[in-house]
């Protein structure tokens, strides 16, 4: 009976549907590092028959430049057998039978048999996550805005190179850091709580909204910032994404528009008030003008010429007309200012265009020039 059948006899048919019946390849070798069970998904994996890979040595699935270290660790692993991840913190690989090598996670664990001590081998190709995690890391890089990735902890895991830009840290100083390095300090008592709440309930949202947020560069620098949060759930656990924009120009601008619109606001009252102050100052001599023309026109003084009177009606017109004007002026301030309600009525224009007539006619005699009103009759 060879160290295979041995192993099957101790758990029968059990054994043997559980190893099959795994997701991952599985191999299992003795202290001397030689095969001695693997199963249909370590056939597929590798390229192998089982034929092929019972009885050989398990550096043959391993790729020729890192077949001289792994003697060494396979003994220590014998002297401390344990559960437990396969070069923790370390990129593996593995070696197809046509000479293929491609990215890997292993997990170790003892088994104690009646022929001594046996280790397990569970092998995950990690060529489509390799792949996913390319493309997530260009997406990432592409980015316009700087993306911190962080745990439930709190801690980093991952940033692209506009947050190195944005915050003026390299990469390696923040992966690992806890997340308030990017903080200022006035507010980072309060927030690993409003993180342990976005945790509790995750949610693609805008964070502090409707505050001023602001971050920290290593320099000490703080600058006003604009932040986006996503929850990503990982085989880690659940992390969360923040994309952050800096905001310095676009505060700048509104800074800016708002003291312009202070200015505009009391460039309007000054306005407003000279209108006022010049309305009283030119009603009071127009006032006089109309009156005194009025009591001439009634004849009080004495008797009037017919040209005496055509000339006195003139100035009366024109000054009720100027009147006019500067009272639409000071209905357009209030119509600015929302003080005033426009209602509409009926006007006669025939009498508007005697108006018109009466303060223009003067200006064309004067150069020599007729100017006459035709109206259609009046039904």
């Amino acid at each position: 009976m060879n160290e295979s059948d041995a192993l099957f006899a101790s758990g029968d048919s059990l054994f043997r549907g559980l190893l099959e019946s795994a997701p991952d390849a599985m191999v299992i070798v003795n202290k001397s590092g030689t095969i001695v069970l693997v199963n249909s998904q370590t056939e597929k994996l590798f390229g192998y028959p089982r034929e092929e890979l019972l009885g050989q040595l398990v550096e043959v699935l391993v790729p020729q430049r890192f077949r001289s270290q792994h003697p060494g660790h396979r003994n220590s692993y014998f002297v401390e057998p344990r559960a437990r991840g396969m070069g923790a913190g370390l990129e593996l690989y593995g070696l197809r039978k046509n000479g293929d090598e491609f990215p890997v996670e292993i997990s170790l664990s003892p088994l104690k048999t009646a022929e001594g001590l046996l280790v397990s081998g569970s092998i995950r190709d990690l060529t489509e996550r390799r792949r996913a995690e390319a493309k997530f890391r260009g997406l990432l890089e592409s980015a316009p805005d700087a993306i911190v990735i962080v745990n439930k902890t709190g801690d980093i895991v991952l940033i692209n190179s506009q947050t190195e830009r944005l915050f003026g840290y390299t990469r390696t100083e923040l992966l690992g850091k806890r997340i308030e390095i990017l903080v200022p300090e006035g507010f980072r008592r309060r927030h690993p709580a409003h993180r342990d709440g976005y945790f509790a309930e995750p949610r693609v949202r805008e964070m502090g909204a409707g505050l001023d947020l602001y971050g920290l560069r290593k320099n000490g620098e703080e600058f006003p910032v604009e932040i986006s949060l996503s929850p990503l759930d990982t085989e880690e656990g659940l992390l969360v994404s923040s994309s952050i924009r800096d905001v310095t120009d676009r505060k700048r601008v509104e800074r800016a528009l708002s003291e312009k619109n202070v200015e505009l606001e009391k460039a309007s009252l000054a306005k407003d008030r000279f209108l006022a102050s010049m309305s009283h100052e030119l009603r009071t001599p127009l006032n006089a003008i109309i009156g005194f023309t009025g009591t001439l026109l009634m004849r009080l003084p004495g008797p009037l010429t017919p040209d005496q009177d055509h000339q006195l009606q003139t100035v009366r017109t024109s000054a009720r007309h100027l009147l006019s004007l500067i009272n639409d002026l000071l209905d357009l301030a209030k119509i600015e200012s929302g003080k005033v309600e426009v209602e509409t009525e009926l006007v006669a224009c025939q009498g508007v265009l005697n108006e018109v007539i009466t303060a223009l006619r003067p200006l064309a005699e004067a150069k020599g020039l007729t100017f006459e009103l035709t109206c259609r009759p009046r039904i």
